[in-house]
């Protein structure tokens, strides 16, 4: 007998969708790769009901199956509980967040999504559907995959219902909340008003992260001092002065009174205070991590005497830098963090909390690879070739070797293999890739290519084989450095090799490349060190202002756009 489990992510953005048959995933896809919006959609009190459509089609369609096999349904938003937002706070907007006709206006769209759906599938869909907790799904979706028996798990975003940050443990198949934030006191809204503040979107931390990289001096304690007015970190706790930062307004006069600057506007100057901010908030950043994982570490130690292991999920799990300060303590035995963090995962953790509590199953499904999303053929790679007749494409058998000789020569090259990444980080089958050994290989892609800030860090893929002869890692255990999700230090003898990979700190995201799990990028980049002894290629994700490409027309409509030299798609290198 089948059993068949769909988690959904709908509720604010991130939209995604998941699918479990007896425990074990048949896939993960963001709703965004599809409709081709990033986020997958706007975050408004009137989008809950927006659903991920093509992506739940897809894993259906995949899987040969439709809505009536389905057992049960995971959404990853309990509506009644969004309700306790209701005027807490002294600023919001009118009819927006916070306010009660807001906040009942989006409970009502929440309550909508069952109906949605199954006229959309025509059939009921009552008694399949469950609301499950935003955080328990985050927390699930590190955990149940993590294949730690016992593990401290820390969720960490921006809201969930009403809870912001979630400290819990997770034993076999329960997870026991320890602690929870409520709103205001969020890590994640933190790092959205101060990306506006600094001239950018809400969603632009990635931007932030970049820029406080670009620090001139190692200690700001002017700009770390304003921001103790902002946010005040004890062990375990941290809370968040909302009568200065505001959240739900577009209000930055107080902020602009803590800093003693104006807020700057999108496309103006950046200058040496705002790389300030930048460089501070990352550290407030860290304070804060540091003080609920360490936290959670004597909790474990002291109290329950379990073996020290560590789950992260949450947007804000997503920070690299925040990330390898846990790593370099060397308190945890071992540290899984989610690929993909943001809100996506939480459709994942929706569908595994299903099978575990509902089902009462035992766990099974071990996340070794985040390569979960569509796969196509070589049939039709190469039919969507042969409809643009202003390209050229050959077929190679060695095509691994000959994109590493591209590559060697200067060549940016779009890669696109196997099945699409689940998660926000381009992890070596739909990403760009270049040559590390030239500092101006950066300014190229950020502003010939991708069209983009000239201070966007970029990050190398790595062979395993070789990886801690050039970054010193930790003595922590972590699967999750094959992600992208730490931010190790160059050693000093092999900065000056790689300088297009190296950040102004010393540090590079790595993600470390198995030959079993990615056989044919491992080949490529084999293949380059073999031509250069340098065993890593830059590797930034295959997309120009768009969610990362998904199928073969994206990766050639993304292709002819940009400025990329050369294509290859499977075996086939193609050429303008």
């Amino acid at each position: 007998m089948k059993t068949y489990i769909l988690g959904i992510n709908c509720v604010y953005h991130e939209s995604s969708a998941a699918l479990l048959k007896n425990g074990d995933i048949i896939g993960a896809v963001e709703e965004e790769r599809f409709n081709r919006i990033k986020h997958g959609k706007k975050s408004d009190i009137e989008t809950p009901g927006v659903c991920p459509l093509q992506s739940i089609d897809y894993l259906l369609k995949k899987e040969q199956i439709t809505m009536k096999d389905i057992d049960k349904i995971g959404i990853s938003f309990e509506p009644y509980s969004r309700l306790r937002n209701i005027e807490i706070d002294d600023h919001y907007e009118r009819d927006n967040w916070g306010s009660e006709k807001g906040e009942k206006l989006f409970h009502s769209r929440c309550k909508r999504i069952t109906p949605l759906l199954g006229n959309y599938y025509e059939t009921k869909l009552e008694n399949k559907i469950m609301f499950i907790p935003h955080h328990l799904c985050h927390s699930a979706s590190a955990f149940y995959p993590s294949g730690f028996k016992n593990s401290a798990i820390l969720s960490i975003d921006g809201i969930g219902e009403n809870y912001t940050t979630s400290l819990s443990l997770g034993h076999e198949t329960i997870i026991d909340e320890v602690k929870n934030m409520e709103y205001p006191h969020s890590v994640g809204f933190l790092w959205e008003k101060m990306s506006q503040f600094l001239g950018f979107t809400e969603y632009d931390a990635s931007k932030v992260m970049g820029l406080g990289y670009l620090k001139h001096t190692k200690d700001f304690k002017i700009q770390y001092e304003m921001f103790k007015n902002i946010v005040y970190v004890s062990k375990g706790n941290f809370t968040i002065n909302n009568n200065i930062i505001r959240f739900r307004t577009n209000d930055f006069s107080e902020l602009e009174k803590v800093f003693n600057i104006s807020q700057r506007q999108p496309g103006g100057e950046i200058t040496t205070e705002h790389i300030k901010i930048a460089s501070e908030l990352q550290k407030i950043t860290n304070d804060i991590i540091l003080s609920l994982t360490n936290y959670l570490y004597d909790y474990v130690v002291q109290y329950k005497n379990e073996k020290k292991n560590l789950c992260l999920a949450g947007g804000v799990a997503l920070n690299c830098v925040s990330n390898y300060e846990i790593l370099k303590q060397n308190k945890w035995n071992n540290i899984f963090v989610q690929p993909a963090a943001h809100d996506a995962g939480t459709a994942l953790g929706a569908a595994l909390w299903l099978w575990h509590v509902h089902f009462l199953n035992k766990r099974k499904y071990t996340m070794n690879h985040p390569y979960l999303g569509p796969y196509y053929t070589d049939k039709e790679i190469l039919n969507e070739l042969k409809k643009h007749d202003d390209l050229e494409f050959t077929s190679y058998a060695d095509i691994e070797q000959v994109a590493a000789n591209l590559i060697e020569h200067g060549c940016v090259v779009g890669w696109f293999q196997g099945s699409m990444e689940f998660g926000p980080r381009a992890l070596g089958n739909r990403s760009m890739l270049a040559d590390p050994r030239y500092k101006n290989t950066k300014d190229l892609i950020n502003f010939s290519v991708k069209n983009r800030e000239m201070f966007r860090p970029l990050a190398p893929s790595v062979l395993a084989e070789h990886v801690d002869k050039w970054f010193d890692r930790s003595k922590t255990k972590t699967i999750s450095d094959e992600w992208m999700l730490f931010a190790y230090p160059v050693k000093e003898d092999k900065k000056q090799y790689i300088p297009a990979v190296v950040h102004e700190d010393g540090t590079a995201r790595i993600q470390v490349v198995h030959k079993n799990k990615n056989p044919k990028y491992h080949k490529l980049i084999s293949e380059f060190y073999l031509k250069t002894e340098i065993p890593m290629v830059l590797n930034t994700s295959l997309n120009v202002q768009e969610p990362i490409v998904c199928s073969p027309q994206d990766a050639i409509d993304t292709f002819k756009k940009s400025n990329l030299d050369y294509l290859v798609m499977s075996n086939y290198l193609i050429e303008k």
